[in-house]
């Protein structure tokens, strides 16, 4: 279990000091979810400053290598694509060094892949080939790194209701199951439906017999009461609970992140806590779960 913490872009050295603390005490794993492009010199000393944090706090590793823009819709610092030599040299170089300095438990070589495939499918056929290339060189020199890339579940059967109703199952079957773990991330909101309904989510598992992680997830409690943000917590863990499968959850945010331009958009109330570090009432489910699952 673990919670990702997103520093504010300006705050004292008290605050992220305290936001950091907070993340440490109801987490047992640390995500580093990181741009990458072609060329990204920061990629690396990025991961760094988690990475540190893992290793000195006894905590597991999740990297993600991030490659498209937020709005899921293009490629970070485009042009390039992953047809091309120099791209695919440099992927490859930079996931093997991520193992070589960081030893994550977890290495995602994407996040939400499945939103590529809509907006490229020609290069998006191109990066399948990359991942392959890219898992058999990990696999064989760093064995004990669980290497995958993250689907967008709502998107993958076509309820994502910014995405259309086009269903895109077979994103999620062009990669042979040929991933370590099923890493899924879920937002309920985007579709629209009640957070408590799970069909889609168990539909997806029985497409696979390998284990899987939740990597990212939560609702916002703008669009939600506190209480039905508590609810999805506790349905969701339960779940998890009977599945015997999963191996980590991941909660999208350890407290709400800053409103910039004044902009209040839901992605900015998925935290345990909110900007000010108030305990939401899911904060509660959540240390009740960590707790049980450390004893």
């Amino acid at each position: 279990m673990g919670t990702i913490y997103w520093p504010p872009r300006k705050a004292e050295d008290k605050v992220i000091k305290k936001g950091i603390s907070y993340t440490l005490e109801n987490s047992d794993i640390l995500t580093a979810q990181i741009p990458w492009y072609p060329g990204r010199q920061e990629f690396l000393k990025d991961i760094g400053w988690i990475a540190t944090l893992a290793k000195d706090h006894h905590r597991k590793l999740i990297v993600n290598m991030d490659w498209m823009k937020d709005d899921r819709k293009s490629l970070r610092h485009s042009p390039w694509n992953f047809q091309d030599s120099t791209c695919k040299r440099d992927f490859i170089n930079s996931a093997l060094e991520v193992c070589k300095l960081y030893n994550p438990q977890y290495l995602n070589l994407g996040v939400e892949v499945n939103f590529y495939a809509l907006t490229n499918p020609q290069d998006f056929r191109a990066f399948v080939d990359l991942y392959n290339v890219t898992k058999k060189r990990l696999s064989y020199s760093y064995p004990n790194t669980k290497v995958s890339v993250s689907f967008q579940l709502e998107l993958l059967f076509g309820i994502h209701r910014n995405w259309g109703k086009k269903a895109s199952l077979e994103v999620f079957e062009a990669f042979g199951d040929n991933f370590d773990i099923l890493s899924i991330s879920t937002y309920p909101n985007s579709s629209g439906t009640e957070p408590s309904n799970l069909k889609n989510l168990k539909i997806l598992l029985n497409r696979s017999q390998k284990p899987f992680g939740i990597f990212e997830t939560s609702i916002p409690s703008n669009l939600y009461s506190e209480e039905k943000q508590k609810n999805y917590l506790k349905t969701l863990i339960s779940f998890l609970k009977e599945s015997e499968r999963c191996q980590t959850l991941i909660w999208t945010s350890t407290a709400d992140t800053e409103n910039l331009d004044n902009k209040a958009l839901w992605i900015n109330y998925l935290g345990l806590f909110d900007q000010n570090f108030r305990p939401k009432k899911a904060l509660s489910e959540w240390e009740l779960c960590y707790k049980l699952k450390k004893n």
